[in-house]
């Protein structure tokens, strides 16, 4: 048996990394830019200059946050779903191949469908709260700034107006919020999928197999509504470094309900 991991689907979740990237950077270039035009009145040529430079970056910065989330992250979820179907119900609908990135034994059906989705809900759950972590003290430190501007009666109003641009008028809180919806939502179908697959797997479930391979598959669509609607990228950093501990964690949740002894 094969024990590597291998996820060739992964590839092209690297481009939308990439463009990630490079957007954060133009927002954050966009903000410096913005600040040092205020204290350039003096210098014409070169504040004009900056100006050319801040459309620039600007309309960059767009550009490359629109395409990534409407494109080419939207394109990565579609080859990502396309293959969680091939691997759950043993079609071939695409040429990708993944070993140990989905873990569980049942054989093609809805339920091993429905088990992938449930493993995805951890995983998503758990990376997006690390993710929280990081973002909402980025988020705090901007507001505390913004707030310390508004106490000092001496900032100058355009400074003010600068940073608050900032912090409502671009993706920076926007964000933030996706994150926690993408984690309350998630971590709410994890604990669905748990219900329904605690009850799957037990020696006393005498229920109606269409009922229940029909809520399987409406938390599967949800799922799959939720990462579509919120556009969120996970960290491939972040699942990295959890990914040893989370796979464990998930052969004790798969233990606990009974899907393993």
């Amino acid at each position: 048996m094969n024990e590597q991991r291998v996820d060739t689907v992964s590839t092209y979740y690297k481009l939308p990394q990439k463009v990630d990237r490079i957007s954060n950077f133009l927002m954050w270039m966009s903000i410096c830019i913005s600040l040092i035009v205020l204290y350039l009145n003096k210098l014409g040529p070169v504040k004009e200059m900056i100006n050319i430079l801040y459309v620039i970056v600007t309309i960059l910065y767009f550009l490359a946050s629109n395409t990534n989330e409407l494109y080419l992250l939207r394109k990565a979820e579609n080859k990502r779903t396309t293959h969680l179907l091939s691997n759950g119900l043993g079609v071939s609908l695409d040429d990708e191949f993944t070993n140990r990135y989905y873990n569980n034994e049942l054989p093609p059906s809805i339920y091993r469908l429905g088990m992938n989705v449930f493993e995805n809900t951890f995983f998503t759950s758990s990376i997006s709260k690390k993710m929280l972590y990081s973002e909402s003290i980025k988020i705090l430190m901007y507001v505390i700034i913004w707030f310390l501007l508004l106490l000092n009666r001496k900032t100058p109003l355009e400074t003010i107006a600068v940073v608050s641009q900032t912090l409502l008028g671009t993706t920076l809180i926007t964000h933030g919020v996706r994150i926690f919806m993408l984690y309350i939502e998630s971590k709410s179908l994890f604990e669905r999928f748990r219900n329904v697959f605690l009850n799957y797997f037990s020696n006393s479930f005498d229920g109606n197999v269409k009922v229940l391979e029909s809520q399987i598959l409406d938390l599967c669509v949800k799922y799959e509504v939720l990462k579509g609607a919120l556009g969120v990228l996970l960290s491939e950093k972040i699942f990295n470094e959890m990914n040893k501990k989370l796979t464990s964690e998930w052969e004790n949740i798969k233990r606990n309900i009974g899907a393993i002894s």
